[in-house]
């Protein structure tokens, strides 16, 4: 089998299920839905629902955490990575969140095929030395208990990252090194574990579009990013003919967006 994937929401409408069974025949497939209210019955998916306590008792939580209204509390991401490493069957699983918008059922497979032993794909890898004025960077050294040394540190976006069966023993290997006191900033994260326990990490092109925002709506006092490619602000479509097929984005918030890009004018 290839790759799993585990697509991270809240509380997803039917709408997402369109979007997301084309990759049943080719991939194991979960979704974790952080609101244990919202109930969904989605043929060949496997769904991911718990109270926080679980991960959180495990040291799983503070992933999503930019600021203190998620530390130490366990939601959707934390959620999954705790469920996926008792239960991972395959070589690799895909973190995507909900709003990252994926042109082509086939394209992960495409990526798994190219990148057949990486045990981290992200967009990119940055350090403190490249990007000093990321705002977060002391988000990691506090809540990590200051325990992992500055040139350790790595940052990237983390909205559509795949992950080997390594990776996630590593991630439980740290916890257990660190009494499950928990995990932090996932930006951060992610890529630092990678750097820690020297996994290998590739960075494919077509990750390159999972940026924070559409480069459409600046706002005053906030990081805009660039296409590292170009150094130019992404402008998202909005028809499918001008989607460019072997490229994922991020953030498209808007579902029926998603499913007029994928699908045209047939939805």
């Amino acid at each position: 089998m290839n790759s799993s994937i585990c697509f991270l929401t809240a509380n997803p409408p039917d709408d997402f299920y369109r979007l997301i069974k084309d990759f049943i025949p080719n991939h194991k497939v979960y979704v974790c839905i952080d609101d244990n209210t919202h109930k969904v019955d989605w043929e060949g998916v496997e769904i991911i629902q718990m109270d926080g306590d679980v991960p959180h008792h495990a040291g799983y939580h503070s992933m999503v955490a930019h600021g203190s209204e998620y530390y130490d509390k366990s939601v959707s991401r934390d959620k999954a990575h705790y469920y996926i490493q008792k239960n991972l069957d395959t070589n690799h699983v895909w973190f995507i969140e909900q709003d990252v918008f994926i042109p082509r059922h086939d394209l992960l497979k495409q990526i798994d095929d190219e990148f057949k032993d990486s045990d981290l794909l992200i967009r990119d890898i940055q350090s403190q030395e490249t990007h000093p004025n990321w705002p977060h960077w002391s988000l990691g050294k506090i809540w990590s208990g200051e325990k992992i040394p500055n040139k350790n540190f790595r940052r990237s976006m983390v909205s559509a990252v795949r992950v080997s069966k390594k990776f996630v023993e590593c991630m439980d290997i740290y916890l257990y090194e660190n009494n499950r006191s928990g995990l932090f900033i996932d930006e951060c994260f992610i890529p630092t574990l990678a750097n820690l326990y020297n996994l290998k990490i590739d960075c494919p092109k077509e990750l390159s579009y999972i940026v924070w925002r559409d480069g459409e709506k600046p706002e005053e006092n906030e990081l805009g990013y660039k296409n590292s490619f170009n150094n130019e602000y992404l402008i998202f479509p909005y028809s499918k003919d001008e989607v460019n097929q072997n490229m994922m984005y991020h953030p498209i918030k808007d579902l029926k967006r998603q499913i007029r890009l994928r699908f045209g004018d047939e939805s």
